[in-house]
């Protein structure tokens, strides 16, 4: 039966059957999904399977055919259908008793806030925290690779324009006097953070240096996925007392699911998803 890792979208295309269809999966998510046209789920974990399975009445039986379409990829974009038949019958033996299809994106990550350290005094605290509080601090972030395919090392980790820009304007400077040294990572010249080689499920520890003169920083940050100065994905962390609280579902560290990015305006400082339009770094500061 197919097997998949990482956060894919099963979106129910058709139903074309007498008896009832679904479809189980097992190992790193436990859940069932009725083959009902227009029915989606969002499917998130390690090491997953599908088994699509028909009810003729007194019980649920597997169907006797699954076929797997070849996984297409369009930019950061993965997808695949399955088409399955319940029964084989000498004069029905089309594939289309229930058709699904997956789509997920290639290279993802999933922000979580870990903590913040006052430079000069080892003091650690949340990044809530520190947001309100003046001075120099280092925030630690983890970025979870949520994808579907493994990181090269061709990739690295923004704060987005729109979010650069509202933090510069409530009194928070990014990489104030460069000190993207001192942080024992790699960091590209528009302050983007290297990221390593990752499987999927995997996550790395990443920082990075703030001033803070204002007390009033915006609790929703975007964070870009970037390959060659492109944007690739993007996804939102919630950081101040709207945690839990996001516009999307929450995770219970505030995080919200990764999102493919939209095709968006990058003249209003938006950030556009699989774009091939450079990432406009410039005067809204370094992230």
């Amino acid at each position: 039966m197919p097997q998949f890792e990482g956060t894919w979208r099963l979106s129910v295309l058709a139903a074309e059957a007498a008896w009832p269809q679904r479809v189980v999966v097992t190992g790193g998510i436990q859940t069932v999904v009725a083959g009902q046209p227009g029915r989606v789920e969002v499917l998130r974990g390690r090491r997953w399977r599908l088994d699509f399975e028909h009810d003729p009445g007194g019980g649920w039986r597997p169907d006797d055919r699954v076929l797997v379409e070849p996984r297409r990829r369009d930019g950061n974009r993965v997808s695949t259908v399955i088409r399955c038949k319940d029964r084989d019958w000498r004069h029905d033996r089309a594939p289309n008793d229930l058709v699904v299809r997956l789509d997920a994106a290639r290279h993802a990550v999933r922000v979580r806030a870990v903590h913040a350290l006052r430079e000069g005094s080892g003091r650690s605290t949340s990044v809530a925290d520190a947001l309100r509080r003046p001075g120099d601090w280092l925030l630690v972030f983890e970025a979870e690779h949520t994808g579907v395919e493994p990181f090269d090392y061709d990739l690295s980790l923004a704060l987005s324009g729109p979010t650069r820009t509202a933090l510069a304007a409530s009194g928070i400077e990014i990489w104030p006097d460069g000190r993207s040294a001192r942080t024992s990572q790699d960091v590209d010249e528009d302050g983007a953070v290297l990221m390593p080689a990752l499987e999927v499920g995997t996550a790395h520890r990443l920082s990075l240096p703030i001033s803070v003169r204002g007390s009033s920083a915006p609790s929703r940050w975007e964070f870009a996925l970037m390959r060659a100065g492109r944007v690739v994905e993007t996804t939102e962390l919630v950081v101040g007392p709207e945690a839990g609280h996001a516009s999307v579902p929450a995770d219970d560290d505030g995080a919200t699911p990764v999102r493919a990015a939209e095709p968006a305006d990058l003249s209003r400082g938006a950030v556009a998803g699989s774009s091939s339009r450079a990432w406009p770094y410039g005067a809204a500061g370094r992230a």
